[in-house]
Formats: structure tokens, C-alpha cells, sequence
């Protein structure tokens, strides 16, 4: 069980090291946006994983502060393919967090989603990733914004991210 877990951490640190470059800041709007690059993809038993570098840009010239989870951030997350599932965070402690974005910089995450493993053929799947952006309201209690992280009322599209152009490489 040991040395599988460390083949996997050595894996994915791997993969990150040698993500795609096309996650670069988009050019133009003031308001935030999503990037999404692929990091590699694994295959666990019954189980096929995608990796997935997802960065939030703050594109204004101020700081943006954004109301997430100390371990289920990934909440905040949704496919518009349905072949394409975020995976659960396992939490036994769970607090309200506040990250700090300043102007023109990024917040990463990465995060690892399962491919439905009744598709046949992976380089077809496309998807795009959605992130439920829920900015820090001053005048409200920082605990009574989290139900809003779940609500996915204000998602930010990631450009269409195709599994064949991880084959590519």
C-alpha cells in the first residue's frame, strides 16, 4: 500500500513538472477566469484518473478574495461532460478559508477527476471544467458565504480541455 501511494505521489509530481504550457493568462477582461492545463492521467484498478491543473486569474487591479474550503474546495468544481466526475475529498475537518488573489496573478489548484470507464475511447472525450467563483462579501459573515460555494451561480468556464491533446505529447 506504501510503496503504491509513493508510486502515485511520484507520478503526479511528474506530471505537474511536465504540464502542458498553454495555461497561460488570457489576454483582455478585467473580470477573473479560468485556466485548465492537463497534467497526466493514471489507471488505478477499475478506476481512470485525469490530472488537472486548474489556476483562477485575477485580472483587475485589485486584490480578489475568494471564499473557499480548507479540504472540500474542490466543491467548487463542475464538467460539463458527464463522463467526467470530480472526485470527493475524504474531510474530517472542514473550515471556511479565504484566498487572497493580488492583480494579475493566479490561485492554482490541482486537482485529480475520474473518467468513466465505459468509454472506449478517451481521445474523443472533450469537457470543459467550471469553477464556482464566490468572491468575499465584507458586509456578510464569512460562514453564511459558504453555502454559496455549492449554489454554482457564478461559474467561470475553462476553454474546451480534449483528452487527445495529452497524446499529443
Amino acid at each position: 500500500m506504501t510503496q503504491a501511494l509513493f508510486k502515485t505521489g511520484l507520478l503526479l509530481a511528474v506530471c505537474f513538472l511536465s504540464c502542458q504550457k498553454n495555461g497561460k493568462k488570457p489576454a483582455g477582461s478585467q473580470m477573473p477566469s479560468h485556466t485548465v492545463v492537463l497534467g497526466g492521467f493514471l489507471s488505478c484498478d477499475t478506476t481512470e484518473f485525469v490530472f488537472l491543473k486548474s489556476s483562477i486569474w485575477n485580472n483587475s487591479s485589485d486584490t480578489m478574495n475568494i471564499v473557499s474550503m480548507a479540504c472540500s474546495w474542490n466543491d467548487a468544481y463542475l464538467s460539463d461532460n458527464t463522463a467526467i466526475q470530480k472526485e470527493k475529498n475524504i474531510c474530517y475537518i472542514n473550515v471556511p478559508v479565504l484566498i487572497s488573489v493580488p492583480p494579475q496573478q493566479s490561485t492554482d489548484k490541482y486537482l485529480r477527476v475520474l473518467v468513466d470507464k465505459k468509454i472506449n475511447d478517451w481521445s474523443s472525450i472533450k469537457f470543459r471544467l467550471g469553477y464556482n467563483l464566490v468572491l468575499r462579501d465584507t458586509s456578510k459573515e464569512l460562514f453564511s458565504q459558504v453555502n454559496q460555494i455549492g449554489d454554482m451561480k457564478n461559474v467561470i468556464w475553462s476553454d474546451t480541455i480534449r483528452l487527445a491533446d495529452f497524446w499529443k505529447l
